[in-house]
């Protein structure tokens, strides 16, 4: 069953496993944290939405992954940013 699954999703998984306990939740589930976090990586957030916008079937092979990878990123740019640039 897992072995149509790419190597990212294990580790998407073991982030999410790892990462997510009470005190990161209480911490960036703020909406002042979120605020920070959409600011902070605006210019990233247009790439991905630019890639999805612009793509280009000749230069993409897998297509599942490439949709995957931009909307994860999307996603994942609400709740991470580079702390010791912001507080």
């Amino acid at each position: 069953m897992f072995s149509y699954i790419d190597e990212i999703t294990y580790n998407c998984l073991y982030a999410i496993l790892t990462y997510t306990t009470v005190n990161f939740t209480a911490e960036n589930f703020e909406w002042l944290q979120i605020l920070y976090n959409v600011l902070f990586n605006l210019g990233y957030m247009y790439t991905a939405i630019f890639n999805l916008v612009v793509y280009d079937e000749t230069q993409v092979k897998n297509y599942a992954y490439f949709l995957s990878a931009n909307i994860g990123d999307f996603l994942m740019r609400f709740l991470f940013r580079d702390k010791s640039i912001l507080p």
